[in-house]
């Protein structure tokens, strides 16, 4: 295989060198045209990775939404978060944030001191109203592992209707550039 290489790389530096007609005629049109659909081709790629991993995101999600919908009184969201494994090398952690905004659970550990995330964008929409899916927050510094990530969250509705807590799924941002 080495060989096969290393003649590879001979070859296209010998072709690489190799002088070009230049009366060719002109393509700048054409090349425009395939520049432009391989600009879409990729966007497309892109939107696909990406919708696919909050299709991940979400589905990591609603699990835990529905195991608390079921018992909100008996839910411990710690226990919780380490009943099901998270996608590996996309998450960097779970948490709960309760109804004053407060983390009070979370997959890499317990919470020491009171973690305020009443004022972020994700728990105020959730604590306004249900939408019934999932938020993509703009990315931020998590207050919890201090690491840059995307909040992927989901509003918990108390038996009332009235919001409860909100489960907080923090993405990677290395993953989506991985695309």
């Amino acid at each position: 295989v080495a060989r096969v290489g290393g003649w590879c790389c001979r070859a296209l530096g010998l072709l690489t060198r190799t002088p070009v007609a230049t009366d060719l005629p002109d393509n700048r049109g054409e090349t425009r045209r395939n520049a432009q659909v391989n600009v879409a081709n990729f966007s497309r790629a892109i939107a696909e990775y990406l919708a696919g991993t909050m299709q991940v995101a979400d589905q990591t999600l609603l699990p835990h939404q529905r195991v608390y919908e079921k018992d909100p009184v008996g839910f411990d969201p710690v226990a919780e978060f380490r009943s099901l494994p998270l996608p590996e090398g996309m998450v960097i952690q779970m948490a709960y944030a309760n109804a004053d905004g407060y983390a009070a659970g979370s997959n890499i550990g317990p919470i020491v001191s009171p973690v305020y995330l009443g004022d972020r964008e994700h728990f105020q929409l959730h604590a306004a109203g249900d939408t019934g899916t999932m938020f993509i927050s703009e990315p931020v510094v998590s207050r919890l592992s201090g690491r840059w990530s995307v909040p992927v969250t989901r509003r918990l509705t108390g038996s009332d209707g009235s919001f409860a807590a909100e489960l907080i799924l923090s993405v990677d941002p290395a993953h989506l550039h991985a695309c």
